[in-house]
């Protein structure tokens, strides 16, 4: 649905109250927008001779005609009636300096960054992303893995040590080293103590992406290269590899083991429900009355949908998947957190790609790819524009910033910040006195010794942010449909504002005005009491106010249609 206001056509009638007014960031998302080229721009009318275009006019008809049932679609001239109406709206709202209100241009921009954000992505980079999210989806890994811990602020020598660490372990596991003890003794993974660095199975998603990818693309049995995540170097060795099974939906009914239950007892129960269920006792209700697990034992014992490898319950896990059709019950078995009846509901296969496709580009909004993608728009951005770069302010602030900073104690003294650009895009910059505030925010007790490679980070990351804003605010500039979109969304807000002061809430204050028109055209309400209609009254008085008010703003603004044009356009919709 679109956004365009003119309150006469009766199914925009809703678009004008307060709920329609904080949605209509997401009515323009799905709007569809459709351009038509022309060699040269085309006068439909005039209003005190500022020009309204074909192209503009052309583009809103038959968007509004897309998107509404026949009965309601509007003919060229009538439809023209209506926009000619929604222009005097939007000049009579500047007139009423009604876009310069603060309340205005921070409801504006908040609703232009929303929409600026769905042309920020790098479409062929996000779709690279979504097929190869879905062709792992179809494979589950089982791995281990040696970290070797360096912080993403070290110094070069520091990580390089890290790095040639983790090389030397390769070499040594691939010589003939069990993997296994190696990771008890080097990993710092502290888990790694106890599990040996075994990571179970996993699926697409479940770790960082660096990893998932090495874990991919190891072969079976085989120890991958150093690979760097934000923890620092792992060593990957895929265990096995087997096809994903989705997820699966069960009910279950536990029972725990306590200091005044002993084993044999939590046994002896778990067994007699068992023989209960076998002759024909409802699952639901024994989970409800007799499971430990209360949080699942409210909804009969039903847990969240789950996947292998997310349970923390290897056998509770193999029980569910093993179990074939729905309504199945399992025999009693005991896990370290008890013991367990699981009735199977239901099974989930992986869907197809198109069935799968929004979540999976909403994890990877989520998900460490994200970076993969600013990364991408970021380097088109830098060749696109003309970005100056003070490289002396990175030696200033180097020698200027004190070792405090990795404390998260420096105090910014803004005497001493020189009034100089730090970064420049066509006359619009960011100072060194930004940058300044920007990394005294940021400052965190940090684990890095190293002052230089924070800094240098932080100055990478604050010239991005610049960047980006930049584009943001001229996007309208090289994107005719977010400009066209942003002036909708101006011109909407414009209008309801307008309407909300001179129509809807002058018609509900006025009581004298209602009742006059009620007592004028109590004919149309066959009842003698306005309270009885007050709702249709209030409504039908509205729609004679703006009538009034419309019929005002005719007179006071000076339209000239140019019907050659006019004539020029409806011959192309015979």
């Amino acid at each position: 649905m679109c956004f365009v206001i003119f309150a006469q056509l009766p199914f925009l009638n809703s678009f004008f109250t307060m709920k329609m007014k904080k949605n209509i960031a997401l009515l323009f998302f799905v709007a569809p927008f459709l351009f038509f080229a022309q060699t040269q721009k085309q006068v439909i009318f005039t209003v005190d001779d500022e020009a309204f275009y074909v192209e503009n006019f052309e583009r809103m008809y038959l968007k509004n005609q897309d998107i509404i049932d026949e009965k309601a679609q509007t003919d060229i001239d009538s439809y023209l009636d209506l926009y000619i109406d929604y222009i005097l709206k939007v000049k009579a709202a500047k007139a009423e300096n009604l876009d310069e209100s603060v309340a205005f241009q921070k409801e504006f921009e908040k609703y232009r960054g929303q929409l600026a954000n769905k042309y920020l992505s790098e479409t062929n980079v996000t779709e690279a992303l979504v097929q190869e999210a879905y062709q792992r989806m179809q494979t589950a890994v089982n791995a281990s893995h040696i970290l070797i811990r360096v912080s993403p602020n070290a110094a070069p020598e520091d990580t390089l040590k890290a790095y040639q660490k983790a090389l030397e372990l390769r070499k040594k596991i691939i010589a003939g080293g069990n993997f296994e003890t190696f990771a008890k003794k080097y990993s710092e993974d502290p888990s790694a103590k106890k599990n040996g660095g075994n990571l179970g199975w996993f699926t697409v998603f479940k770790m960082v992406y660096p990893f998932e990818t090495a874990a991919y693309e190891t072969e079976t049995g085989k120890v991958s290269m150093p690979v760097k995540t934000q923890f620092g170097y792992h060593l990957v060795k895929v265990n096995d590899k087997r096809p994903a099974k989705g997820k699966v939906s069960v009910a279950h009914i536990m029972l725990v083991e306590n200091k005044s239950d002993s084993a044999t007892n939590a046994k002896k129960r778990i067994f007699e429900l068992y023989d209960q269920l076998q002759q024909g006792a409802s699952f639901e209700s024994l989970a409800e009355k007799f499971s430990d697990d209360k949080n699942s034992a409210k909804k009969g014992g039903q847990l969240a949908p789950f996947a292998p490898g997310t349970m923390n319950a290897e056998k509770f896990e193999k029980v569910a998947f093993s179990m074939k059709k729905p309504g199945w019950i399992s025999e009693p078995f005991q896990t370290k957190f008890g013991w367990h009846i699981i009735k199977l509901i239901e099974k989930h296969p992986i869907g197809s790609l198109e069935e799968t496709r929004n979540k999976i580009e909403e994890q990877i909004k989520n998900d460490s790819r994200a970076r993969l993608i600013s990364e991408s728009l970021l380097e088109n951005l830098r060749k696109k524009y003309n970005i100056d770069k003070n490289e002396e302010a990175l030696n200033f602030f180097h020698q200027q910033v004190s070792d405090d900073i990795l404390k998260g104690t420096w105090q910014l003294d803004s005497a001493k910040i020189p009034t100089k650009n730090i970064v420049e895009i066509n006359n619009e910059s960011k100072t060194y006195l930004d940058f300044a505030n920007y990394i005294s925010q940021r400052q965190l007790p940090s684990n890095s010794k190293n002052k230089k490679a924070l800094i240098d980070n932080w100055y990478r990351d604050f010239t991005d942010r610049f960047v980006l804003d930049y584009h943001k605010k001229h996007l309208g500039d090289n994107n005719p449909e977010f400009a066209a979109i942003a002036s909708e969304y101006y011109n909407g807000l414009l209008i309801f504002d307008l309407m909300e002061e001179k129509i809807w809430n002058a018609a509900k204050k006025d009581s004298l005005g209602l009742k006059k028109y009620f007592k004028k055209n109590k004919r149309e309400y066959a009842t003698k009491n306005l309270e009885d209609v007050r709702g249709k009254v209030v409504s039908d008085y509205q729609t004679y106010l703006e009538d009034k008010w419309m019929k005002n703003l005719h007179k006071k603004y000076k339209v000239e249609i140019n019907h050659e044009n006019l004539e020029k356009l409806k011959a192309r919709f015979e």
